[in-house]
């Protein structure tokens, strides 16, 4: 899983979120399941047993490079400014239209000049550091949008969001490495 399983890592969780953490718990002990942390899980633990190994990244051989991609994004945390001004405005949104919360990438998707630039600068520095380390591949998330390019010989691959459509999800195997929709 790579990242942001959880969206308010400190907001106690309920209904089918606290049912579907409790379904991995399960798992953990059937499989290995490994939890690749994103700027949404923050500091999250599970509460009660669990076999799941908590990361900050994860790779298999140097097939496969592993991040939610929080890392490579040096676009957000340099426009705290936009960030502030967003917040408020959403903010408006939900008090004086009676609307509800609605996840940034929602609204960023409406701009797509300018989802583009962080979608295609996570995708730069990801496929950067996958060539500068050895890796055939790398994936990530964070920018809640699917995609799958060779770039300079690396294949990057992201997973978008888990609540967004379409939902899917990386399989790797002995000889393949392919994004699938769930």
């Amino acid at each position: 899983m790579n990242g942001d399983v959880v969206d308010h890592w400190h907001r106690d969780l309920a209904g089918i979120n606290l049912e579907a953490l409790e379904r991995l718990k399960a798992e953990s002990y059937k499989r290995k399941i490994v939890w690749v942390r994103g700027n949404h899980d923050g500091k999250y633990e599970l509460e009660g047993d669990s076999n799941i190994k908590f990361v900050n990244s994860y790779n298999i051989d140097k097939l496969l490079f592993i991040a939610h991609g929080h890392n490579f994004d040096k676009v957000m945390p340099s426009h705290k400014g936009f960030i502030i001004i967003f917040k408020m405005l959403h903010n408006l949104r939900i008090k004086l239209l009676g609307l509800e919360t609605v996840h940034v990438a929602h609204y960023a998707k409406k701009f797509p000049h300018l989802y583009e630039v962080l979608t295609r600068h996570v995708r730069k520095k990801a496929i950067k550091y996958a060539k500068q380390n050895g890796y055939k591949a790398v994936t990530c998330g964070h920018t809640h949008f699917v995609e799958d390019k060779t770039v300079n010989g690396i294949r990057y691959l992201n997973t978008g969001a888990w609540t967004e459509s379409p939902l899917s999800s990386v399989r790797v195997t002995d000889d393949k490495i392919e994004l699938i929709e769930i």
